[in-house]
């Protein structure tokens, strides 16, 4: 019983860090490339970002010549328009795991209180 519920608890303590890890990511990356973008509108450059999966394709153009340059960001964090779909997602994986924790707890309280008759 003790040790189902020091597992339970072990478990979901560590898919909180994994998920918290990731959501640091997002927001490190995300700040990132605001700075990057007010980079681009300081210099006088247009910037298009584009992409699908894990990689993300920048183009800028700098006005003052019309010329561009590319560069493909391989497995890198970034928002895109399927970001709110992400985190849907993964909110309700959240709420499924918490579920799960909270059945795994009431099971082992009462296989404790079965253990103490």
């Amino acid at each position: 019983g003790r040790d189902a519920l020091a597992t339970a608890t072990q478990a979901a303590t560590h898919r909180q860090q994994v998920l918290d890890a990731y959501s640091e990511a997002q927001r490190v990356a995300s700040e990132t490339f605001d700075r990057a973008q007010q980079r681009a509108a300081a210099g006088g450059a247009d910037v298009k970002l584009s992409g699908g999966g894990s990689t993300l394709n920048v183009v800028v153009c700098t006005k003052v010549d019309g010329k561009s340059a590319s560069l493909d960001l391989e497995k890198v964090v970034w928002v895109d328009a399927d970001a709110e779909k992400r985190a849907e997602e993964l909110e309700q994986k959240l709420r499924e795991r918490t579920t799960e924790v909270v059945k795994l707890k009431a099971e082992a309280k009462h296989a404790e209180e079965l253990e103490q008759k």
